[in-house]
């Protein structure tokens, strides 16, 4: 496999749009018409269960138009085979109320939303996004990195990574006063 990287833009969003028509989300079906703005809405869940693809298809286009979704598509060649959702923490709406508060600064990003095709799983590209991730958050100016962990590890929940993979990398864990478990890392220099 020849593993590349690069930043979300309107110029790939097609390849974006790619990993939700296909098989990716045969494991749960559900995911598949989310396209990962999921976060980045205040509606209540209700609302979110009568949202149709087509809404949420193009609040995605017009959240990357206007710069609100932001992330990294990874390639083998010239087939998109992933993606990682990866952006300022304030910008994941439906979930700052659970944030710590030292985390919505303006200098934190988080991670959150591994989507890998089911033909590269287990190839180690989540790891190469988070290693990206670390270096283009950097980049942007940001200090710290974190991702919400959930205590539920199957599958199904494990969209944001096992804890191991940041953990291997330098991130720490991290409870805030609410139990809502992170892992952190300090990318500031």
């Amino acid at each position: 496999m020849k593993l590349s990287i690069q930043p979300l833009t309107i110029h790939n969003q097609n390849d974006f749009f790619s990993l939700f028509d296909d098989d990716t989300f045969s494991h749960q079906m559900d995911w598949k018409k989310c396209y990962c703005i999921s976060y980045h809405t205040t509606c209540s869940a209700q609302e979110w269960n009568q949202r149709t693809d087509k809404d949420n298809l193009e609040e995605a286009i017009r959240l990357i138009r206007e710069g609100g979704l932001h992330g990294l598509l990874a390639y083998d060649e010239d087939q998109c085979i992933a993606w990682l959702n990866v952006n300022d923490a304030r910008s994941y709406s439906r979930v700052q109320d659970e944030l710590d508060k030292r985390f919505l600064d303006g200098k934190t990003a988080m991670a959150t939303c591994f989507i890998i095709k089911p033909t590269h799983r287990g190839q180690h590209v989540a790891s190469g996004l988070l290693e990206y991730a670390v270096d283009y958050c950097k980049e942007l100016g940001y200090k710290t990195l974190i991702s919400i962990q959930y205590v539920n590890p199957s599958h199904v929940h494990n969209f944001s990574g096992p804890p191991k993979m940041y953990l291997d990398r330098g991130f720490q864990e991290y409870i805030d006063a609410s139990e809502t478990a992170y892992v952190v890392k300090d990318i500031s220099n």
